[in-house]
């Protein structure tokens, strides 16, 4: 079980903090992070989401809403109305689109001045990198590939 230090880190409002871990971690976060966030919660999954239908959701007020491109990820944020946004970060939603990487982070900055934005992912690539750049936290737990 993760330590609630270490949840409430990442729940810390008008923050964006990069989770990068194996599967079996990411899950196990996630579901302590929904548990302990005091309002509804928005996922973003790519096509194929690796977590979202392995995810124990304790809150009715979770929803879950599919990106297949890294503009469908921007647009989900500019209309968000949830405290708290998760974003699974998957290499093929944004494919080789190291340009996008600004925009996306400026778009998840964005959203992080009323809101919590984790995103999550089991490893990382130049994009994902870049984006780590802008973000509040990066944490790295055991050996996401």
């Amino acid at each position: 079980m993760p330590d609630p230090c270490f949840i409430s880190s990442i729940l810390h409002s008008s923050a964006i903090s990069v989770l990068v871990a194996p599967e079996n971690m990411l899950r196990r976060v996630l579901e302590e992070c929904l548990n302990a966030a005091d309002s509804r919660a928005l996922y973003i999954s790519p096509n194929y989401s690796r977590l979202v239908g392995t995810i124990r959701i304790p809150d009715p007020g979770f929803s879950v809403r599919r990106a297949l491109t890294a503009f469908q990820v921007i647009t989900i944020l500019q209309t968000a109305s949830e405290s708290t946004v998760i974003i699974e970060y998957d290499r093929e939603t944004f494919g080789d689109l190291t340009e996008l990487s600004m925009v996306f982070a400026g778009g998840c900055r964005d959203f992080a001045l009323s809101a919590t934005v984790i995103i999550c992912a089991t490893g990382f690539d130049p994009t994902l990198a870049a984006v780590t750049e802008q973000a509040d936290r990066t944490v790295r737990i055991g050996r996401g590939h």
